[in-house]
């Protein structure tokens, strides 16, 4: 097989060269049914060919938090881990709770159209669940 047709890099997009495709930009839930945890799953996996296989968002992700430093030394496991958050109307993010990962994503986001959610990095994170400044 060529390696234009498989490979498990990502290395760019068909517009401007590289071997992937785009990154997905779209993650469909419904909001009202949807919980936090099963969205984390539709973010790191997908299935391909009756195989899980991990979304290019997530292995971008992945190595964007191997390339940020480590401010509480957490071990590497947990370093390479994230919470969910939200931007507040101050511009800072709020960490969503770990223990609130059963909610549904509309308790935490009433209006998706309005407010964002973000992954954010263990490493950047206190233990105290503090953002690094």
């Amino acid at each position: 097989m060529p390696v234009s047709v498989a490979h498990s890099y990502i290395g760019g997009t068909g517009d401007f060269g590289g071997l992937s495709g785009r990154l997905e930009t779209l993650l469909p839930f419904d909001p009202l049914t949807t919980t936090l945890r099963e969205l984390r799953q539709g973010i790191e996996e997908k299935k391909v060919k009756n195989m899980n296989r991990r979304t290019l968002l997530y292995q971008h992700f992945q190595s964007t938090m191997r390339d940020l430093e480590n401010h509480y030394n957490y071990p590497e496991n947990v370093a390479m881990s994230y919470r969910f958050g939200l931007w507040d109307q101050d511009n800072a993010p709020r960490i969503i709770p770990a223990q609130s990962e059963s909610d549904l994503v509309s308790k935490w986001i009433p209006k998706p159209l309005e407010q964002d959610l973000i992954l954010i990095a263990q490493s950047q994170i206190s233990p105290n669940d503090d953002c690094v400044p």
